[in-house]
C-alpha cells in the first residue's frame, strides 16, 4: 500500500493518524521471521534426531526470548 494511500484510509476510517514510517515495522517483522525460521529448523532438526543437546536447548531458548522481545518491541510500536 503506498503511504498517502495509507494516510488517507486512516483519515476517513479511524480519526487517527499514525505518523511513523511502516519500514521500522517492516524491519522488526523481518527479523521476527528470521528468528522464527531459525527456531524452525532447530526442531525440526531435533525432532529427526530423536534426541536433543543440551547445547541446542539453550540456543533455542535464546532464540525464544529474542522473539519474545522482538514482538514487544513492535507491539509498542504499534500502539
Amino acid at each position: 500500500m503506498k503511504v498517502s494511500d495509507y494516510v488517507r484510509y486512516l483519515i476517513t476510517h479511524s480519526g487517527r493518524l499514525d505518523t511513523s514510517f511502516a519500514s521500522d515495522r517492516r524491519e522488526l517483522i523481518r527479523q521476527i521471521s528470521g528468528l522464527c525460521n531459525n527456531y524452525n529448523q532447530m526442531t525440526k532438526i531435533a525432532n529427526g534426531g530423536g534426541y536433543v543437546f543440551d547445547s541446542t536447548m539453550k540456543d533455542a531458548n535464546h532464540l525464544m526470548k529474542q522473539i519474545k522481545e522482538k514482538m514487544k518491541e513492535l507491539a509498542g510500536k504499534w500502539q
